[in-house]
């Protein structure tokens, strides 16, 4: 981000991502997991794995990833976040601040800033709850008892006011479901698309590295799924 956060002795990488991917020595662009040989076994068909299971091959995926890559491909994700109708049409951003070896998405930070645009990033609660609070090129942040950083500002958005928002995934399928890190933060803040089949607002985007994807994720009854996912890999969308 422009300018460094207040109170701390070094500055956050805005989305600094979390790493999935099995070295394989083609940058991850395999999925993280196969279908199984059947052939000696026809009439057995394997059971989903479990999210356990997944968000734990997905992180040990996503950290296997060599930092050139992930720099590159981040690179092409924030291309195409950029490019893409729905940022160019939203006023109100949600992104979030990397941990670990997640997608760096500082660069849809900074076009947003220069576009005039209202950016705002995660806090959450004790309570387990999440709201999102504005991020400005000088605000003041520290880090929460995840360390991930956050902002210390008061001015805050409902996640019902926001146009488009941006989702760290661990591990996710064709079919648009998703695996975070479990604690359900995402779930319990939009809850409320449930019940709004007719509106796409806020749009939320699922954001990771195609090293990431896998066969299968057998979704929850709460859980709330993304309209889109991007990676390094996703052809060009408006």
């Amino acid at each position: 981000f422009v300018g460094k956060p207040v109170a701390v002795t070094a500055g956050p990488t805005c989305c600094s991502g979390s790493r999935a991917t099995a070295r394989n020595g083609t940058g991850g662009k395999r999925l993280l997991f196969s279908r199984r040989e059947t052939a000696n076994h026809p009439a057995v068909s394997d059971p989903a794995p479990s999210a356990t299971v997944l968000r734990k091959q997905g992180l040990a995926a996503r950290r296997g990833l060599d930092d050139n890559y992930r720099v590159r491909a981040s690179a092409a994700i924030c291309r195409q976040l950029i490019r893409s109708r729905r940022f160019a049409d939203a006023s109100r951003i949600a992104v979030y601040f990397a941990s670990n070896d997640e997608v760096n998405v500082d660069a849809v930070v900074r076009v947003a800033w220069q576009a005039g645009k209202t950016v705002f990033a995660p806090k959450i609660l004790r309570n387990g709850g999440m709201f999102f609070s504005e991020l400005g090129p000088n605000s003041s942040l520290r880090k929460n008892r995840f360390g991930i950083w956050e902002t210390l500002g008061d001015k805050h958005c409902p996640p019902e006011k926001l146009d488009c928002v941006l989702v760290p995934l661990v591990a996710f399928d064709g079919a648009l479901h998703r695996i975070g890190m479990g604690g359900g933060y995402y779930d319990r803040a939009f809850a409320f698309l449930k019940n709004r089949h007719h509106t796409s607002i806020p749009y939320l985007t699922g954001v990771a590295f195609a090293c990431q994807q896998t066969e299968k994720i057998t979704a929850n009854p709460w859980d709330i799924g993304v309209s889109r996912i991007v990676t390094e890999n996703t052809p060009a969308f408006v």
